[in-house]
């Protein structure tokens, strides 16, 4: 702008008025300048709000995954050898919904719940993540389905005010959830505690890999993963 106007300037010191011609002229430079200055700016924009969008998401992730590892650290297991038909302890399946991981966890553990006792006894949840459709969207049809990661808890050694499930919508924008666990001979992508394999029954896995899949305001996928000792295991 400031060229513009002193080439302006040394022009009329030769010159006592403009043409028609020059004033379109400049109208059209100044046009252009002001096109390429707002081109950049709203250009900024769009990357500022991409990149905000981008640190929410990963933002989002690693609370999830920190919270899910907290609790699976804390997952207990049976202490006397189980009887047939006993209530799991920890179980993990490993499902496919149109060609998507959407696997579900349940596991029992140790929580805060003011350290409150029963009957002697520590207080302890029984915790599930599984996906599902979110309620808003089940009656619409998508061409890649995105699911809402959920957790519910139920205390099993409770007081009457911990009596009902809890469930909750832990996050959105999933396109997949995927759980696998650690044994003496590798990993396996589904356990039953309850089963009659002698490598599950009554126990825990030595650890477990949480892989979670989330979409972009673009529509692209992102996957997050981590792995989670139990220090529990035997």
């Amino acid at each position: 702008m400031k060229a513009v106007n002193n080439l302006f300037m040394i022009y009329r010191k030769n010159n006592k008025a403009f043409t028609l011609l020059e004033l379109v002229v400049a109208i059209t430079i100044l046009s252009i300048i002001t096109s390429f200055i707002y081109g950049v700016y709203t250009g900024s924009v769009k990357t500022i709000d991409k990149t905000s969008a981008k640190v929410e998401m990963y933002d989002k992730a690693r609370l999830v995954l920190d919270r899910m590892a907290y609790e699976l650290a804390s997952a207990a297991t049976s202490i006397d050898e189980p009887e047939p038909g006993f209530s799991s302890f920890f179980y993990g399946a490993d499902d496919k919904t149109g060609g998507v991981d959407t696997d579900e966890i349940e596991f029992v553990a140790r929580t805060n719940k003011g350290n409150y006792r029963f009957n002697g006894k520590p207080v302890l949840t029984r915790i599930s993540y599984y996906l599902d459709i979110k309620r808003s969207e089940r009656k619409k049809e998508k061409k890649k389905r995105v699911y809402t990661l959920y957790r519910s808890e139920d205390v099993i050694f409770h007081r009457e005010d911990f009596e009902k499930i809890k469930e909750e919508e832990f996050i959105d924008n999933c396109r997949g959830l995927n759980f696998e666990y650690r044994t003496d001979r590798g990993w396996i992508d589904n356990w039953e505690d309850d089963s009659n394999s002698k490598q599950q029954r009554g126990k825990i896995p030595k650890a477990v890999k949480i892989t979670l899949v989330l979409t972009d305001e673009e529509d692209n996928e992102v996957k997050f993963s981590t792995i989670v000792d139990l220090p529990c295991s035997r």
